[in-house]
């Protein structure tokens, strides 16, 4: 696996091709100063010989320009033989001997006595007539004189031997006025101006090689040191890089599952994410959006043109969806709710909720992309214009029914159960509200944890897990909504209190609503025989009764005190009582002998239909063989419920 483009395999090869780059670099720097260094040392050697060759033509001009030098000849100083036809080589003063020196012998005596110290440079002159034999110029000289002659100037030349290494230089020596004095018997200098032969000198470079290995060694230990760094340099950052790479592939390999998580979940539901670009009019969604609507993305980021979207919406709800959106963009609210039909990919209109979150907006506040979730709901509205329909019979079938003084016990079961259906109907309402709106806000938190880096396996996994738990209890809440209604004549053994707290499951969106708390006690293991539906049924009765007195009296006291409903049941041996008490503020005491009376109803206007507690009774007394009182207590009414005990053989 790799991360945009890069392997394992592939980062080794670049930290390889790294190091090898790196030492090439550091190997060809060392060469390049220890050419310079050489080169350093040679002009300074070559500038220590020119200083000795200047110094030297110095000494014989002020020589020349002076006629010479006497010393002392009886301190061991030779009169010069060159100087025997000069008439003042020799002088006595104050009984001392004097011999003239000239430039020439005050040069070479000077260099006899400089041979054994090898860090001072010697020199001689060197001619092609020399008058001084050894004089005579070497191989390298006569070349050098040669290219005096065609005006070139200085030459040098490194000399190795085993004794060691030598700089040689050789300088053009040109005839002054003052050296004709002394070369006038042997004529042999020629005319002023004229290059009589050079001055060579010869400088030992052992001292300066000894320098330059020292600062080469110095020079060789930096690159090396340079060169080490950087290569743990580059293992490290090889090291991190592998390290990284390595948690990239994890994460995107933890990604890729969660992802595929994700879309089974939402396969599940039937949901789809979409994300609108509000700027650029496109749209994208999750794989499950278009394989429903039959689309193709329209670019290779996955997106749909919008106004192509816009087209599989239904004719009359497009432009009452646009004018909607359009108004979202402009508002301050972040979340936006539509409910439209769209065609799907065999042309049959299905009913589609939208609930998104506004999660850019420009610098003006306009919102530029929003995210969101679409379900189909065509179910949902199904049900619902199929509840309002039966809703719609019932009033009707209540008024027709109204005017008739005696009710079949069968048809009045029948009203009450269709009336406690539309009482269901908000149940279900408040049942699925809480998950819709947890499902929408968890997969828009998605694309915001994304963005803030937020998003790992802990997290998908809890997303994952509670989006779940709130499908696994919209189904649930389904399930025990069809097992209410389902019609089953037959009489079963059950136990009474998980009934109770199935009955209770059903209407606990409302009463949590209403702030009413519910605490059911007693013993665990009462059962009764029955019909378990029926007897769901006048718990539900009692306990909508007393929410609404609750509630009325809540209203009419003007105070926020909490609601509550008791629930107590006890055992014996003929069988079970449940006591249902409230804190509603009670029965009047006036009406409370009526209140099983069918059609008889204490609530005002057209709230109540006054038969459910008489079909309570019927169901009681005549379907299971119970009864049903009812009384007051303090602060509330008090429901007295007894069942038989449990059938002989279970059915």
């Amino acid at each position: 696996m790799s991360t945009y483009g890069l392997t394992h395999r592939s980062l080794r090869n670049y930290a390889l091709t790294g190091l090898v780059a790196w030492l090439c670099i550091m190997t060809a720097s060392l060469a390049w100063n220890t050419h310079i260094l050489h080169q350093h040392t040679l002009e300074g050697v070559r500038s220590e010989a020119m200083v000795s060759m200047q110094r030297d033509i110095a000494v014989r001009q002020w020589f020349a320009r002076h006629g010479g030098v006497y010393v002392f000849s009886d301190l061991g100083t030779e009169p010069n033989p060159y100087l025997s036809d000069h008439p003042l080589r020799d002088l006595q003063a104050n009984g001392k001997s004097l011999t003239l020196i000239n430039p020439a012998y005050f040069i070479r005596l000077f260099n006899q006595d400089a041979t054994e110290c090898k860090s001072v440079a010697s020199t001689r002159i060197v001619g092609f007539n020399p008058t001084h034999a050894p004089n005579a110029p070497d191989d390298w000289e006569t070349m050098a004189l040669h290219h005096f002659k065609r005006a070139e100037q200085v030459s040098f030349q490194v000399v190795k031997n085993q004794e060691g290494s030598s700089m040689r230089g050789i300088a053009p020596f040109i005839v002054q006025e003052s050296c004709l004095e002394c070369h006038a018997a042997h004529n042999s200098l020629g005319e002023p101006g004229d290059i009589a032969g050079a001055i060579t000198v010869k400088l030992d470079m052992e001292p300066a090689l000894q320098r330059q290995a020292q600062s080469w060694q110095w020079l060789l230990f930096n690159h090396g040191m340079v060169a080490l760094l950087g290569t743990g340099a580059i293992g490290m950052v090889y090291r991190n890089s592998r390290r990284r790479l390595q948690e990239s592939n994890e994460i995107q390999e933890d990604l890729r599952v969660n992802r595929e998580r994700l879309n089974m979940a939402l396969d599940c539901t039937g949901d789809s994410v979409y994300d609108y670009d509000v700027v650029g009019r496109r749209v994208r969604f999750t794989a499950t959006e278009y394989q429903r609507l039959g689309l193709a993305q329209s670019d290779t980021e996955g997106y749909l043109g919008f106004d192509q979207w816009i087209t599989t919406i239904h004719s009359d709800d497009q432009a009452i969806l646009q004018h909607a959106i359009q108004e979202s963009l402009v508002d301050k609210k972040n979340y936006i709710e539509h409910r439209f039909r769209q065609k799907d990919a065999n042309g049959t209109y299905r009913w589609i909720y939208s609930r998104g979150k506004i999660v850019e907006r420009d610098n003006h506040g306009k919102a530029t992309r929003i995210m969101g979730i679409h379900s189909d709901i065509t179910h949902l509205v199904l049900l619902e214009q199929s509840l309002w329909d039966l809703n719609e019979h019932l009033e009707e079938r209540v008024a027709q029914e109204s005017d008739k003084r005696h009710k079949n016990e069968e048809l009045l079961v029948q009203q009450s159960r269709m009336a406690a259906m539309g009482e269901m109907i908000g149940a279900i309402s408040h049942q699925w509200k809480q998950p819709l709106n947890v499902l929408g806000i968890l997969v828009q938190d998605l694309g915001e944890a994304y963005e803030h880096g937020e998003i790992n396996r802990n997290y998908l996994n809890e997303t994952a897990s509670h989006a779940m738990a709130q499908i696994d209890y919209m189904a649930h809440t389904i399930d025990d909504f069809r097992n209410f209604f389902h019609p089953n004549k037959e009489r079963e053994n059950f136990n009474v209190k998980q009934a109770i707290k199935s009955a209770v499951k059903l209407v606990s969106a409302q009463l949590n609503n209403h702030q009413i708390e519910v605490v059911i006690s007693g013993n665990e293991d009462v059962r009764t025989c029955g019909q378990r539906n029926e007897f769901q049924q006048v718990v539900l009765n009692i306990i909508n009764n007393a929410r609404d007195a609750i509630v009325a009296a809540r209203n009419h006291l003007a105070t926020c005190q909490s609601g509550c409903i008791w629930i107590d049941i006890t055992a014996s041996n003929q069988g079970a009582t449940i006591q249902i008490t409230d804190n509603g503020g009670g029965i009047d005491q006036s009406i409370i002998e009526r209140i099983f009376d069918p059609y008889f109803s204490t609530k005002e206007d057209t709230a109540g239909t006054g038969i459910g507690l008489s079909m309570a009774r019927t169901l009681l007394e005549q379907g299971m063989g119970g009864t049903i009182t009812a009384g007051n207590v303090e602060g509330g009414a008090c429901f007295t419920i007894t069942v038989p005990p449990s059938c002989e053989s279970n059915l």
